[in-house]
């Protein structure tokens, strides 16, 4: 009767591990996908800062009358480039924690019992994880 209960106990772990190590590679692969746009957000943005200068004179200049050219940045990029690399760290978090996930089913997933996280520890990364996709 033990042995029975101890096989359908292994199972449901390794069900367990095998959801878990799905969600975990879809979560780092997601993850990492939005790194990767993030990335190149902001390197146009960055990039876009000499192009946002205004080139073109006014239509109606007057010979030998001094007119301002608008010189500066587009107001507001400053402050996106700041929220961007912000985004990016979090970006950054999600794959940690992703990848910590299937750390986490590799080891619920091995046959030695004493490899086996603790159910506190299973409940944090869980916790965590769903944190970070909310």
């Amino acid at each position: 009767m033990q042995s029975v209960e101890r096989q359908s106990l292994e199972s449901k772990l390794e069900k367990v591990g095998n959801v878990l190590r799905l969600t975990g590679w879809i979560g780092t692969s997601v993850q990492i996908g939005f790194g990767v746009i993030s990335l190149l957000m902001i390197v146009f943005a960055i990039a876009g800062r000499n192009f946002s200068q205004a080139t073109a004179l006014p239509s109606a200049i007057t010979p030998g009358v001094a007119m301002p050219v608008n010189q500066g940045v587009t107001p507001g990029i400053g402050i996106g480039i700041f929220w961007a690399v912000w985004g990016i760290l979090a970006v950054l978090a999600g794959i940690y924690l992703a990848f910590r996930q299937t750390q986490l089913a590799r080891r619920l997933r091995h046959a030695d019992t004493l490899k086996h996280p603790t159910k506190a520890e299973v409940m944090t990364v869980l916790r965590l994880g769903a944190i970070a996709w909310a």
